[in-house]
């Protein structure tokens, strides 16, 4: 039996323009914008810029207003853009020797 990976986000930081910057389990770092998801009911007040910058993690789970609003590492993950601020990771990832999750686990299934 192999053990399970399960991706969660180590760090995070509010950039412009509605990015974060995400830093997850696997040492990988993303580049995610929320701007095509602030139409949505649940993430409309984070329109407000203030509310954006106040995101914090709850057990590796982006969340903002005490955890009102959240969203999936796995979403982040999938529809970020990759970025390398460690040259090792860098070079570990181009050679193959540090994949990416090939498959996300939902953080409902996670044992805290």
């Amino acid at each position: 039996m192999t053990k399970q990976q399960y991706l969660s986000v180590k760090a995070i930081n509010p950039l412009d323009d509605f990015r974060l910057w995400v830093m997850f389990s696997d040492g990988i770092e993303k580049i995610f914008s929320m701007k095509p998801y602030l139409h949505q009911q649940a993430f409309q007040p984070l329109k407000d810029v203030a509310i954006f910058n106040r995101v914090q993690l709850d057990h590796g789970i982006p969340v903002w207003l005490d955890g009102e609003i959240d969203i999936a590492p796995a979403r982040l993950y999938v529809d970020g853009e990759i970025v390398f601020s460690d040259p090792k990771v860098k070079r570990e990832f181009l050679e193959g020797l540090r994949t990416p999750f090939a498959e996300c686990i939902p953080a409902s299934e996670v044992e805290w």
